[in-house]
């Protein structure tokens, strides 16, 4: 049977929940800067968007800003789950206890000194 510190942990850290909620936040970003792109507001625009876009036109101004805007957070998304990865996974609870040091019988303490 495991102990209770080997049990996974099923509450969602704060990182976890602040990647979770950019996820959410880029996905929002990348449909809005593909709807503005596409001139989703029109029928025409409408039919682009959810149609074969094998031939897109270029862009100006602010779609191809939202459009810029979407792959810059994506392309930073990808750095920081890297991140949250490793404070998540690579700093726990059980090594961080274990690396600390077990007695301070180190350099200039009392109890090892030879008389």
């Amino acid at each position: 049977m495991l102990a209770a510190s080997q049990l996974p942990s099923s509450v969602m850290t704060k990182t976890l929940m602040i990647l979770a909620e950019l996820v959410v936040i880029n996905w929002v970003l990348i449909l809005a800067a593909s709807l503005i792109k596409a001139k989703a507001w029109k029928p025409s625009g409408l039919l682009t968007a959810l149609g074969n876009r094998d031939t897109v036109e270029d862009c100006s101004g602010f779609p191809a800003r939202t459009e810029r805007a979407a792959r810059n957070m994506l392309e930073n998304m990808v750095l920081f789950t890297a991140l949250v990865l490793v404070a998540t996974v690579g700093v726990s609870p059980a090594r961080a206890s274990s690396s600390a040091p077990a007695s301070s019988s180190g350099r200039g303490s009392s109890t090892s000194r030879s008389t």
